[in-house]
C-alpha cells in the first residue's frame, strides 16, 4: 500500500486553489495514508497556507467529523497524529473518498494533480486498478465508473509548461486515444460513443455550460456503463477492462452468464486468465500467484455475485419523465419526488431521449405528459399536475412491473427439492438452523453462525477467525444476493466435517450501507473438498434469488417430522 500512498502524497496542490473544505478533506487524508505525525509545518508547506491556518483547520475537523475527534491528537512541539489501526484507517478512507467522488472537491483536485506522477491516460488507468485493489475498493458506486470511463479514458491532458495542468481534448488527440482504447483493450468504440464523447469534450471546453447539457450526457455515459457486464466485478477491480472482450466473446457464443450457471463460467475461466495475463501487464504483477481450482472458483463466484447484484438493481424500477417540454418534466418531477417510495432517475426532453442508444431494455417506467406512441418501453401517461388518480396509476404499474411469476416459482423449488444429490440437502441440518430477533453486527451473526458448528466439533474456532478476517479483508463480497449472505473460507486442515450452518434474523444485519447489503440470513458454509462449493453456492443463490429460504426450510422440517412419524409407526 505504501507505493500507491506514496504517489498520493507527492501531489501537490500548488497550481490548485483548495477552498477550506477541500483543503481540510486532503489534510485527514495524509493522516490516514501515513502512521508517522506531521508536523504543521509540513501541511503548511503542503498546501501553501500558514500554520495558524492548519491548526484552524484540524480545529474544525475534531468539531466537524464527531468520530475523528477521539482519534486525532495534537503533540505539543512534535505535529498531529490519527491513532487508528489500519482497519480503521482503511474504512474510513474509503468512506471518506465516496464523500468527495462526485467531481468535487478531493476528486477534483486529484483529477487536476494526478498528471505529476503520471505520463498519460493509460499509466494513469493502470494506477487506479494498483490502488483500488490495495484500499479494497468494495462494489457499487456507478459514479466512480463514469469518472474512468469519462475523466480518464475519454479526456486526454495536457500541460503546459508554467501553466496549471489542463484537460484539453483536440480533435487529433482524441483521435489517438481512442486508436489506443481500441488496441489494448481490443474493442472498438461505436461511432455514436464517439460522437458523445467529442460532445462531452466539447462541452467541458465551453464556459457557462448548462447543467442540462452535461446531466443528460452523464446519464448516456451511465446507460453505457450499466449495460457493460465488465464494470458489474468491482473486487476484480484492474481485470474489468481487460476481461470485457472474453465476457462478451462466450456470451456470444450463448454461454448463459446467469447465477444458475456459473459452473459454466468456471470451465472458461483458465482460458480467460491465460489470456488476460499475456495482455497485461499490471494483471500480471497483480495475478502472480498460482492458478488452482480454488482460485478460479473463487474468481468465478465473485463474478456471478456482481451478476447477481446487477440483477437486483435491475429490478428495480427506475423512473424517467420525458416531455416534449423540460420545464413540464421538471414539474412533474417536483410533483412526484414527494413520494419517497418512487426512484425518479431522469428528467429530460423527448429530443434528448432520442438521441439516446440503449443497446437493452431496462426496467424502466416512462412518464410523461405527451403521446409518446413510438417507444419501446413502458409509458405511462399522466397530467402535468399529477392527480391522486395519476400516483394510484403509477403505483399499479410498479406493482405490475414487479410482478413475478408465482407458478415459475413453485415449479423450479418442486425441481430444486426433488434433486436428493443436492449437497445442500446433506450438509444443512434443521438442528443447525439458528433463529434470533435482535440487532447484531455482521462480525456478531458470523461467530453466532460457527458457534454451533465448533460446539459439534465440525470445525476449529480458528475456521471461525479466518471467515471472519476474509470479511475485513476484502468487504461485503459474501452478500450473494438480496439479504443473504454466504460466509467461508479455505480448509486448512481446521473442517473435519462438511457441514452447513444457517442464521436468521428478524431484524437487519448490516454488512454495508447500501439496501443490498442488509442481511437477513447467513448461511456459515464449511467443507472438506473445496470443489464441492461452487454448487452450494449455486444453490443457496437459486433459493435466495427467488425468495425461497423460509419455504426451503418449511420443507426441510415437514420432511424431517414425517420421518420421524414412520418410525414411531414402525417402532
Amino acid at each position: 500500500m505504501s507505493e500507491a500512498y506514496q504517489l498520493v502524497l507527492e501531489l501537490s496542490p500548488y497550481d490548485y486553489s483548495l477552498n477550506p473544505d477541500e483543503r481540510r478533506t486532503l489534510l485527514l487524508i495524509n493522516l490516514l495514508i501515513t502512521e508517522d505525525v506531521l508536523t504543521m509545518d509540513h501541511f503548511a508547506d503542503l498546501f501553501y497556507v500558514s500554520r495558524l491556518t492548519i491548526i484552524r483547520d484540524i480545529n474544525t475537523l475534531k468539531k466537524q467529523e464527531v468520530i475523528m475527534s477521539k482519534y486525532i491528537e495534537t503533540l505539543r512541539g512534535e505535529g498531529v497524529i490519527l491513532k487508528m489501526n489500519q482497519s480503521e484507517k482503511r474504512e474510513y478512507l474509503f468512506t471518506l473518498f465516496l464523500e468527495n467522488i462526485d467531481a468535487k472537491g478531493y476528486i477534483n483536485y486529484v483529477g487536476m494533480q494526478i498528471l505529476r506522477a503520471f505520463d498519460g491516460s493509460m499509466e494513469y488507468l493502470d494506477f487506479l486498478g494498483f490502488i483500488f485493489n490495495e484500499l479494497k475498493y468494495a462494489e457499487k458506486y456507478q459514479q466512480f465508473d463514469l469518472f474512468v470511463y469519462i475523466f480518464i479514458v475519454i479526456n486526454m491532458p495536457r500541460k503546459e509548461q508554467g501553466e496549471s495542468p489542463k484537460f484539453v481534448v483536440m480533435s487529433e488527440n482524441l483521435s489517438i486515444l481512442i486508436d489506443q482504447i481500441e488496441k489494448r483493450f481490443d474493442r472498438t468504440i461505436s461511432f455514436e460513443d464517439k460522437q458523445a464523447i467529442a460532445e462531452f469534450c466539447h462541452l467541458k471546453k465551453r464556459k457557462n455550460v448548462k447543467d442540462a447539457e452535461l446531466y443528460n450526457l452523464v446519464i448516456y455515459f451511465l446507460n453505457k456503463i450499466d449495460e457493460d457486464l465488465g464494470t458489474t466485478l468491482k473486487y476484480e477491480f484492474d481485470l474489468i477492462s481487460d476481461l470485457y472482450n472474453h465476457l462478451q466473446i462466450i456470451e456470444e457464443e450463448n454461454i448463459i452468464l446467469d447465477i444458475e450457471n456459473i459452473g459454466l463460467l468456471r470451465h472458461q475461466f483458465m482460458d480467460i486468465i491465460v489470456a488476460v495475463r499475456a495482455n497485461s501487464g499490471v494483471i500480471e504483477n497483480y495475478l502472480s500467484r498460482s492458478f488452482n481450482e480454488s482460485f478460479i472458483t473463487t474468481i468465478a463466484i465473485h463474478i456471478a455475485t456482481a451478476l447477481t447484484r446487477q440483477e437486483y438493481k435491475m429490478s428495480k424500477i427506475d423512473i424517467w419523465i420525458v416531455c416534449e417540454n423540460l420545464s413540464i418534466a421538471k414539474m412533474i418531477a417536483m410533483k412526484i419526488s414527494r413520494y419517497k417510495q418512487f426512484k425518479i432517475m431522469n428528467v429530460l426532453t423527448l429530443a434528448t431521449y432520442r438521441k439516446m442508444c440503449f443497446r437493452q431494455k431496462a426496467n424502466r417506467l416512462i412518464l410523461t405528459a405527451d403521446p409518446l406512441p413510438f417507444l419501446e418501453e413502458d409509458v405511462l401517461r399522466i397530467t402535468p399536475f399529477v392527480t391522486q388518480e395519476d400516483i394510484q396509476n403509477i403505483v399499479k404499474t410498479v406493482d405490475r412491473l414487479f410482478t413475478i411469476n408465482e407458478e415459475e416459482t413453485e415449479e423450479k423449488f418442486d425441481q430444486f427439492v426433488q434433486q436428493p444429490q443436492r449437497k445442500l440437502h446433506d450438509y444443512l441440518l434443521n438442528s443447525h438452523v439458528i433463529r434470533i430477533d435482535q440487532k447484531c453486527s455482521w462480525e456478531h451473526s458470523l461467530r453466532l453462525a460457527g458457534k454451533v458448528l465448533t460446539q459439534n466439533e465440525c470445525i476449529e474456532q480458528s475456521y471461525v477467525e479466518e471467515v471472519v478476517e476474509n470479511v475485513k479483508q476484502n468487504g461485503p463480497y459474501i452478500v450473494i444476493s438480496e439479504g443473504v449472505a454466504l460466509a467461508h473460507a479455505n480448509n486448512r486442515g481446521n473442517v473435519h466435517r462438511s457441514t452447513i450452518s444457517l442464521l436468521t434474523n428478524k431484524q437487519k444485519i448490516s454488512y454495508g450501507s447500501e439496501d443490498y447489503f442488509q442481511v437477513t440470513y447467513v448461511f456459515f458454509v464449511a467443507l472438506v473438498r473445496s470443489e464441492e462449493y461452487l454448487e452450494i453456492v449455486e444453490d443457496i443463490m437459486f433459493l435466495g434469488k427467488y425468495g425461497l429460504i423460509e419455504k426451503y426450510l418449511r420443507f426441510r422440517q415437514e420432511e424431517a417430522d414425517g420421518l420421524f412419524r414412520r418410525k414411531e409407526i414402525h417402532m
